[in-house]
């Protein structure tokens, strides 16, 4: 059984309590030591932080601030307890506050070529990239199961995040949208902010990663191996039928997934598979496509 780490301590809450305030009070170029003077506390004890409810809101601020090393380091040491952490309502929240902050890590490493460079502690500790760390949960999310998560209110998050990322695909803000942001903040008005608060798209190719592009295949093979009956039912379900959303988003994007689409959703429309593997409607498909059409969970995917 993997290592929780000891129970938190009143002093190490009292600890949290002053980060959270000297965080508020510091200028910003102190921030950065502040934040890895606080990794080094607090080693040890990610897991317990995490899935405290006070504690684990002041740690998402500090991850926010961390730089690439000590999210690679946080990730290693709370690796064998990922799975529980998704499940949580907190922990889920602190990898989160680590996924929003992967893909412009990840595309760094891949411009730099250090994606396969490892970081030699003086212990001897060996920590990879961001990358390898990222694959690493998420082969210990695929041992624990990729089903449980996509129906649980929490985990289902962890998993559209998963799919974005591992997909190649995530969504950020402009360089032209982050200039307008500052002049807005300098006086212009709310409905001019919201207005020029405008994202882009951008492909991240990991084609080169063969453990990286995987991830989302494994999310699939396991959807369709469920019944028709338990397929039918994930398109009602309030947070899986969003997993199949983005997942379906996800493999339309790479012209490679097309079959992978075209499979997935002849499936989810309970269409069986012929001998010629061509595709015929089983005999519920209609009643099946009416109920999508005026669900209220379903009616976007």
């Amino acid at each position: 059984m993997a290592d929780k780490g000891p129970p938190l301590t009143p002093e190490i809450t009292s600890y949290f309590r002053a980060i959270a305030k000297s965080l508020e009070e510091v200028p910003d170029d102190e921030k950065v030591m502040l934040v890895q003077n606080v990794h080094s506390e607090i080693a040890g004890k990610e897991y317990r932080l995490s899935v405290n409810k006070n504690c684990s809101q002041i740690l998402e601020s500090i991850l926010q601030l961390s730089p690439p090393l000590s999210l690679r380091h946080f990730l290693s040491r709370v690796n064998d307890l990922s799975y529980e952490l998704s499940f949580d309502r907190n922990g889920s929240h602190v990898l989160q506050a680590i996924f929003k902050r992967m893909p412009m890590i990840l595309i760094k490493e891949h411009e730099d070529g250090t994606v396969d460079e490892v970081e030699e502690e003086e212990d001897g500790t060996q920590t990879p990239s961001l990358t390898h760390v990222f694959i690493n949960l998420c082969k210990q999310l695929t041992q624990g199961g990729w089903l449980d998560l996509i129906y649980d209110t929490f985990g289902s998050h962890i998993v559209r995040d998963i799919v974005a990322i591992s997909g190649g695909w995530v969504t950020l803000p402009t360089k032209e949208a982050k200039e307008e942001k500052a002049s807005d903040e300098a006086g212009d008005s709310k409905e001019k902010v919201v207005k020029k608060r405008n994202t882009s798209e951008i492909q991240l190719e990991f084609q080169h990663l063969g453990p990286l592009s995987q991830i989302t295949p494994s999310i699939l093979n396991e959807i369709l191996r469920q019944t028709s009956a338990d397929l039918s039912a994930m398109l009602l379900h309030a947070s899986a039928a969003p997993v199949v959303q983005l997942l379906v988003e996800a493999l339309s994007k790479r012209p490679t997934s097309f079959t992978d689409m075209e499979n997935l959703i002849t499936r989810l429309l309970l269409w069986k598979p012929n001998a010629d593997g061509s595709f015929s409607p089983s005999p519920e498909s209609a009643t099946h496509v009416k109920t999508l059409l005026t669900s209220s969970v379903t009616i976007t995917i």
